[in-house]
């Protein structure tokens, strides 16, 4: 007689450890939000990295980089990586960043600095001054 083969389950089998590239993914992810702006628009903030705040402050130069206002909104507008589905690339010259604040209006803007207010993203003294003051 030929018996049926056994088939052992083992309940809580352990998990596999994720892949580095995973992890780097996962890492992303958790560094960004999505907020609604007050005219529907669904925009995935980043927060911005240092290499990113350095290349802002490249792109902006000497003056640019001073200007408290200007680097705010500047900081805020690279910080969106889509609107509405749509992927929004990393501003390579000062006329894309123009761009993109003439794109994301006052509506937009504003949902990106409470966005990062929201995800405590930004320090306490930008927190103070200006609202579209965030550089890190």
């Amino acid at each position: 007689m030929n018996e049926a083969p056994k088939v052992v389950v083992h309940p809580s089998a352990p998990a596999a450890a994720p892949s580095p590239s995973q992890t780097i993914v996962g890492a992303a992810a958790a560094q960004q939000a999505t907020v609604k702006d007050a005219l529907g628009r669904t925009i995935v903030v980043k927060r911005l990295k240092t290499v990113e705040r350095m290349r802002l402050f490249k792109i902006l130069g000497p003056a640019g980089s001073e200007n408290k206002q200007l680097i705010g909104y500047a900081a805020l507008a690279t910080a969106v990586v889509s609107i509405d589905g749509e992927a929004v690339p990393f501003p390579s010259s000062e006329r894309m960043i123009e761009v993109m604040v003439d794109r994301l209006s006052d509506e937009g803007l504003e949902a990106v600095g409470e966005c990062y207010r929201a995800q405590g993203w930004v320090k306490e003294q930008e927190e103070q001054g200006d609202p579209a003051a965030i550089k890190n």
